[in-house]
C-alpha cells in the first residue's frame, strides 16, 4: 500500500496515506484509510485497500486460527468501513464476496458437535418456537418491521410456540424490552447475561441457550456484519436470514433465505439465487405529532419557500447520482431548502453540496424525529438507488409529496419493477395507480434522472400538484402497506416450510 501520495487531495485523506505508509501492517490506519476513500468519492482506491486488508486476514486464517473475537472485530470493521459508505446491493455484494469463502471455513471449525439438536416433529408438549436476532438495541426499521411482524403473528399456529424469544446480542434498551414484553414475546439481552463482551463465548452460550428453550428456527434480523460467521458455527436446528436492505451471500449453513418485495410477489431470484418474500407493511401508525410542532420546526427554515428534504441514514444518500439530483433541484429551485439527516454531517455530502454551489440552502438537521420531519417537509426526495424504508413509508402515512425512483430498493420501486417487468396479474393495477383515473393524483415513479429533477421542480412550482401527489401517496399506503396480519402469517408459513425433520443440518 505504499507509495506516494497523490497531489491535490483533501489533508485528512493525505494524512491517512502517510499513516498507511508508515505502517503498511497497521489495520487500524487501513480501515481508516478505506473509509475515508469511500467519504471523499475515490471507490476504486477503498476498493484496492478492502482487498489489500481481506488478503491480510485470508493469509492469517491460512496460517491458523486466530482468535474468533479478533474476526468478528475485522468483519464489524470492514463492515462499517466498507459496505456501509456505499448503500447499494452491488457494494454489498462484492464486499462480502471478497471474504466470504475463508471466513466461513474459519467458522465451521468453532462447531459444537453436540449443538445444535437435530430439528424435532413438533408436538404440543415440545412445539417448534421462533427466535429474532438483533445485533444492537438501536430500533430501526428493521427492528420495527420484527416488531410489527410480533404484533400480527398468527396466534395459536398448530406446532408453534406462542412465545417468540428476540435475542439482543450487545447493549440494553428498555424501551425495546417493554414493546417485546408487550407483544407477549420474552427479550434476552445476550451480553447481560453473560456480562462479558467476548464474541465467541457470548455466542456459545447463545447456542446453549437456544437448545435449552425450544428454539426451533433461529432468524437473523437485516444487519449482517458477523451473520457468515456467527451461522457457519451452526447456532440452531434452522438457521434463517432474513434482510430488510441487501442479498449478500447464500451460504450451505443457512437454511432459508427472506427478503423485501411487492405484495404481489412470492419469491425473488437476486444474484441466481432464491428468496422468498415477506412484504414490509407497517400497520402500527406513527406517534402523533402536533400541528404547534409542525409549524415551529418549518418556522426554523422560513427563509424558504419549499423544503425539500431526505430522511434517512447519510450512507444512503452518499451516492453520486442521487446527489447531483439534488444540487440541479436546489440549482432550478434557489429559493428553496433541502433537510437532510444522519448522525453526523458527512464529510462527503458536505462537499458535494459546497462543489454543486448549493451548501446555503442546505441543512443538516441530526438525528431526528422521522414523524415530526415527514410532515414539516413539502416534498420528500427519496434516495437512489437505495431508498428509504421505514422513513419513506412515514412520509406516504403523513401525506407529504414523495418522490420516488424507478430502482428495485427504492420504495416504489420494490412494489412496481418486476410486476410491470413480468407484466402479470399485479401489472394492470399498478398502472392504474400509476396514471389514475379518479382525480386522486399520481405516484412519482422517476424512469431516470432527468425525470426526477423535472417531477420536483413542477412539485416545487405547483401547489395544487403537490397536494394531489401526496394525498395518492396516502392513500396508496393505506390500501396496500399496512396489511401487516398478511405479512406476519406468509413470514410463520415460510418458516413453516423452510425444513422438515429428518432433514440434513
Amino acid at each position: 500500500m505504499s507509495g506516494p501520495v497523490p497531489a491535490n487531495l483533501p489533508p485528512p485523506l493525505v494524512a491517512a496515506i502517510e499513516a498507511v505508509n508508515r505502517n503498511p501492517g497497521d489495520l487500524g490506519a487501513l480501515f481508516r484509510l478505506g473509509g475515508m476513500m469511500h467519504d471523499y468519492g475515490e471507490h476504486e482506491q477503498a476498493a484496492k485497500v478492502r482487498d489489500h486488508i481481506v488478503a491480510m486476514v485470508t493469509q492469517a486464517i491460512g496460517k491458523g486460527s486466530p482468535p474468533p473475537d479478533q474476526i468478528a472485530n475485522i468483519l464489524q470493521f470492514l463492515y462499517q468501513s466498507f459496505v456501509k459508505k456505499i448503500e447499494t446491493e452491488a457494494q454489498a455484494r462484492a464486499c462480502f464476496q471478497s471474504w466470504l469463502k475463508p471466513v466461513v471455513e474459519y467458522g465451521r471449525r468453532f462447531r459444537d458437535p453436540a449443538l445444535p439438536l437435530p430439528l424435532w416433529q413438533p408436538t404440543g408438549q415440545r412445539p417448534w418456537r421462533a427466535a429474532f436476532f438483533l445485533q444492537a438495541p438501536t430500533i430501526l426499521g428493521h427492528t420495527e418491521a420484527m416488531l410489527e411482524l410480533l404484533e400480527h403473528r398468527p396466534r395459536g399456529l398448530a406446532g408453534w410456540s406462542d412465545e417468540p424469544i428476540v435475542y439482543l446480542f450487545t447493549g440494553q434498551n428498555p424501551d425495546l424490552a417493554q414493546r417485546v414484553a408487550a407483544l407477549g414475546a420474552r427479550l434476552v439481552s445476550v451480553q447481560s447475561e453473560m456480562q462479558t463482551h467476548g464474541f465467541y463465548t457470548q455466542l456459545q452460550w447463545l447456542r446453549r441457550h437456544i437448545a435449552d428453550n425450544g428454539v426451533s428456527h433461529f432468524v437473523w434480523v437485516s444487519a449482517p456484519p458477523t451473520s457468515e460467521l456467527s451461522m457457519a458455527m451452526q447456532l440452531a436446528p434452522v438457521q434463517v436470514f432474513w434482510t430488510l436492505k441487501f442479498h449478500p451471500y447464500q451460504i450451505p449453513d443457512i437454511d432459508g433465505y427472506i427478503t423485501y418485495g411487492a405484495w404481489s410477489e412470492q419469491t425473488r431470484i437476486m444474484h441466481g439465487e432464491t428468496w422468498q418474500v415477506v412484504p414490509f407493511m407497517m400497520s402500527k401508525p406513527s406517534p402523533p405529532v402536533s400541528e404547534a410542532e409542525v409549524t415551529a420546526t418549518r418556522a426554523r427554515f422560513a427563509q424558504h419557500d419549499i423544503l425539500f428534504g431526505t430522511l434517512a441514514r447519510t450512507e444512503k444518500m452518499n451516492a453520486t447520482p442521487f446527489l447531483d439530483a439534488v444540487v440541479r433541484i436546489l440549482r432550478e429551485n434557489p429559493k428553496a431548502g433541502f433537510l437532510w439527516t444522519g448522525r453526523e454531517q458527512h464529510a462527503g455530502i458536505q462537499a458535494h453540496f459546497e462543489r454543486g454551489g448549493v451548501a446555503a440552502q442546505c441543512h443538516f438537521i441530526g438525528w431526528v424525529s422521522t414523524p415530526l420531519y415527514a410532515r414539516v417537509l413539502d416534498i420528500f426526495l427519496e434516495s437512489f438507488p437505495f431508498g428509504c424504508g421505514l422513513t419513506g413509508i412515514q412520509g406516504l402515512e403523513a401525506g407529504t409529496a414523495f418522490l420516488s425512483f424507478e430502482a428495485p430498493e427504492t420504495q416504489y420501486g420494490m412494489h412496481f419493477m418486476r410486476p410491470l417487468a413480468e407484466n402479470g396479474a399485479a401489472a394492470q393495477e399498478i398502472r392504474g395507480l400509476l396514471q389514475p383515473t379518479d382525480g386522486s393524483g399520481p405516484l412519482l415513479y422517476a424512469a431516470n434522472a432527468d425525470a426526477y429533477v423535472a417531477l420536483a421542480g413542477r412539485l416545487a412550482r405547483e401547489p395544487d400538484f403537490r397536494q394531489q401527489v401526496g394525498a395518492a401517496g396516502q392513500a396508496y399506503y393505506r390500501r396496500y402497506l399496512t396489511a401487516s396480519d398478511r405479512m406476519a402469517q406468509r413470514f410463520m408459513q415460510v418458516l413453516t416450510d423452510m425444513k422438515k425433520p429428518g432433514e440434513g443440518m
